[in-house]
């Protein structure tokens, strides 16, 4: 399954099918493309209410992205949302918003 079918099985809503297509695809990825797709996981937990299992793979997501990237700068934006901790919340924000907030 590619990323933009697990991306259009999630925006139809059919969640439970997204969260699978995006478990298998991540087992093949390494990297940026791998950070893709755990973030894309993430927003799936998110909408399905499980904080804890968003911010678990938000963090992978974190890992296998780009050091200062914007990718990186977007799964800091999500794990601001997920993390159950208001300090690391605030840290993540700030980040997010030092590596979006570039031009260029």
């Amino acid at each position: 399954m590619r990323l933009s079918a697990v991306t259009c099985l999630y925006d139809c809503g059919n969640w439970p099918l997204a969260a699978a297509g995006a478990d298998a695809l991540a087992s093949t990825l390494t990297g940026e493309r791998l950070a893709d797709v755990l973030l894309l996981r993430a927003a799936i937990a998110f909408s399905a209410d499980d904080l804890p299992l968003a911010a678990t793979i938000a963090s992978r997501a974190l890992t296998a992205a780009p050091e200062s990237s914007a990718l990186a700068g977007r799964v800091h934006a999500h794990l601001a949302v997920v993390v159950d901790a208001p300090g690391l919340a605030r840290r993540h924000a700030e980040v997010a918003l030092e590596l979006l907030g570039r031009p260029g």
